[in-house]
């Protein structure tokens, strides 16, 4: 994996994240994450890009925590 398509991943999975917190609000964990994953499967595609689930759901994981800190942050 290349420091570009890492880059890429990340800041799809940002995007995704952000989408799903949008669209589905606080709950609905399995059904965020379902629908980041496809998302992101899919915007990965339109670049040429795929990677092995596990790494995608780790980047995902890795932002929900991330959008978590920024909440506590803001609410602090």
């Amino acid at each position: 994996m290349t420091a570009d398509q890492i880059a890429i991943l990340t800041g799809i999975a940002q995007t995704v994240v952000y989408a799903a917190e949008k669209i589905f609000g606080a709950k609905m964990g399995a059904d965020k994450l379902a629908y980041a994953m496809n998302l992101a499967k899919s915007l990965l595609s339109k670049k040429g890009l795929t990677f092995d689930e596990d790494v995608i759901r780790a980047a995902i994981e890795a932002q929900v925590q991330s959008l978590k800190f920024e909440q506590a942050a803001v609410n602090e």
